[in-house]
C-alpha cells in the first residue's frame, strides 16, 4: 500500500490510500497555508481510519499541477522523502548495519 498526494491548482489537495491502481480511501482539503501540519494530520487520519500502521505504507507519491518552486510542492516532497528515509533505516536495522 502507498499514499498518493495530488496537488491541484487553486490550492486543492487530494490524498489517496492506494493498493496498486485501486484507491482504498481519499481525503480532500483546500490549502490554508499550513500544509506541513495538514498533510501529516491527513496521513495519520488515513492510517487510523483504515486500521493500518505507518510501516504498512511503502511510500508517498506526489503528483502536482503546480510548479516545483511552490512551497507546497517542496513541503510535500520533503514529507515523501521521510518515507524513503524510513525505508532505508528499516533495511539498515534488518541487516544489523544501524
Amino acid at each position: 500500500m502507498f499514499l498518493e498526494l495530488h496537488i491541484q491548482e487553486k490550492k486543492q489537495f487530494v490524498l489517496l490510500l492506494k493498493e496498486g491502481r485501486k484507491s482504498l480511501d481519499v481525503l480532500q482539503w483546500e490549502d490554508d497555508n499550513n500544509l506541513s501540519c495538514r498533510l501529516l494530520s491527513a496521513i495519520e487520519k488515513i492510517i487510523h481510519r483504515n486500521d493500518l500502521d505507518i510501516a504498512s505504507l511503502r511510500r508517498l507519491k506526489i503528483l502536482s499541477d503546480i510548479p516545483n518552486r511552490y512551497t507546497a510542492v517542496r513541503i510535500a516532497k520533503t514529507i515523501a522523502a521521510m518515507f524513503e528515509c524510513r525505508e532505508l533505516h528499516q533495511l539498515d536495522k534488518e541487516d544489523n548495519k544501524y
